[in-house]
Parts: C-alpha cells; structure tokens; sequence
C-alpha cells in the first residue's frame, strides 16, 4: 500500500487525483509516511534484527567458548554425530551451543 501511495498510479490509487502532477497536503503527507514505513520496515527493521542476531551470537559464544569451561562445549559430541544414535537420541547441549554458534 505504501509503495501505492508513492507511485500513484490513477488506475490503483485514486482517491488522490492529481498525484504529483497536481499534489495536495494530503497526498503529501500519505507520501511522506508511506516513504517512512518503507525506510523504517524496509531498511531500518532487518538491520535491527541483524544487529539483535549478532549480539545473541556474540554471547553465544562468549558463554559456551568460555575459558573456564576449559572447551568442553567447543567440540562437536561423538554421540550426536554417531549413525547408530536412533532419532532424538545422542544429542546434548555441547552439541547443539556448536550447531548455534557455527549458523548464527
């Protein structure tokens, strides 16, 4: 709807009738919010969360890569990877801090 709003086509958009050609304070200010919706949903939002998501896996490692834990969570468990583990078996926390840390 905000792109709408920006490009003003009279077929899809035409409770504004003179769009750019012709601009209201109306349509002036529905352009202007919708331009800020697409800059805050469109850019601002996913470098948010992107920053929210390195955060997390900063400390993700910070906890689980700790010295103190002399690395007992930095290695993969032989159990989790093990063929003749059935479904849902053989999988433990060192396992899975590694599987978050190696996609985050």
């Amino acid at each position: 709807t905000a792109l709408m709003v920006l490009s003003c086509h009279p077929t899809y958009q035409c409770i504004f009738e003179g769009c750019w050609t012709n601009p209201t304070a109306t349509y002036v200010a529905a352009a202007y919010l919708a331009a800020l919706i697409i800059a805050l949903y469109g850019v601002a939002f996913p470098l948010v969360v992107l920053a929210i998501l390195m955060r997390r896996g900063g400390a993700l490692q910070q906890v689980f890569l700790s010295p103190c834990y002399d690395g007992a969570f930095a290695a993969a468990d032989p159990a989790a990877s093990s063929p003749s583990a059935p479904d849902g078996e053989g999988t433990s926390v060192s396992s899975l801090a590694v599987w978050l840390i190696n996609t985050v």
